[in-house]
């Protein structure tokens, strides 16, 4: 494993520090195949190695929330047009890829390799304490996350968005445990805004104790798309705090409700239509197999190609 430890003040330098940074790497290991997962920043690694004529395999292809605003959107985009072969998770994705004018032939429809590992670790979930721990009942408390940028680093979302949050504990008269981006307290300090005894800020948690709080919580108020693939999956309804989304399977399921950012009253009312959700949806997850195996016999195919 290599850890980069990027670490930059502007966007610029960061990428920058990715790019060269990964190119060391594959000249050193010189790489059959890169595969590459996602659209973060470090996903951008992948242009050095389509530069040097390495296959690109990107996985999670084709998603797209048409939010220009949104920073993993531009990333998504370079790295569907430069990658060798995409895996959309989906037919929406892969129609979004088709519309962009990449090849069919490129494109071949993998399932989404999460909802395998969290299906996976169901029973240690079950398992976990944190609710517990955190002297919390089922039911009886809403999990907040922020972290994207478009949210964190606009004054006036991150006010509306913590204005909601705040009359949602006001009116539900629970709490709310509210799990913060690192930079998002400065953030909430510069805005000179208090938070109530009702909200609890506590920093990101691992994987097994969020999902487990998830799990309990009587309803997700989230940016995150993860967490809300996470609330379908668990049968708790979800408010996701952007303007758009790029899995639209949990709209059309019926499990989450967008609340947008323009206002708090906008939070607090769609938090109170995902509350009178029947949890009947059906959820579009059921059957995704196996992922990895099929990623695995693409995999090792395509390498023998190669020889």
């Amino acid at each position: 494993d290599y850890f980069l430890n990027v670490k930059a003040d502007t966007i610029g330098k960061q990428i920058a520090n990715i790019i060269e940074r990964s190119e060391e790497v594959l000249i050193k290991e010189k790489p059959d195949i890169y595969l590459v997962l996602g659209d973060t920043n470090s996903a951008l690694s992948a242009i050095v190695a389509a530069r040097m004529g390495i296959p690109v395999l990107h996985m999670e292809a084709g998603n797209r929330s048409f939010d220009q605003r949104v920073p993993e959107e531009l990333n998504r985009k370079m790295l569907d047009h430069i990658s060798t072969w995409l895996f959309p998770y989906r037919s929406q994705p892969r129609e979004n890829l088709l519309r962009e004018g990449i090849n069919p032939a490129k494109i071949f429809i993998s399932g989404d390799p999460y909802i395998e590992v969290l299906k996976h670790n169901l029973k240690r979930i079950d398992k976990n304490n944190v609710v517990s721990r955190l002297k919390l009942r089922p039911r009886e408390y809403f999990l907040a996350t922020t972290h994207r940028e478009e949210n964190v680093d606009d004054p006036q979302s991150l006010r509306n968005i913590t204005e909601g949050i705040v009359m949602v504990a006001n009116k539900y008269k629970k709490k709310v445990i509210w799990s913060l981006h690192p930079r998002t307290p400065k953030k909430l300090a510069a805005l000179n805004i208090k938070l109530p005894s009702s909200i609890e800020t506590v920093e990101p948690f691992g994987f097994l104790d969020f999902v487990a709080l998830e799990k309990d919580a009587l309803c997700i108020i989230s940016d995150s798309g993860t967490a809300l693939q996470e609330g379908t999956i668990l049968k708790v309804p979800s408010v996701v705090i952007r303007k758009a989304i790029e899995r639209p399977e949990v709209l059309e399921a019926g499990a989450t409700v967008i609340s947008g950012t323009d206002s708090s009253e906008d939070v607090l009312k769609s938090v109170d239509a995902a509350l009178q959700s029947t949890k009947e949806w059906l959820s579009p997850y059921e059957e995704e197999g196996s992922v990895s195996d099929k990623m695995v016999n693409f995999i090792v195919s395509y390498k023998q190609k190669l020889y």
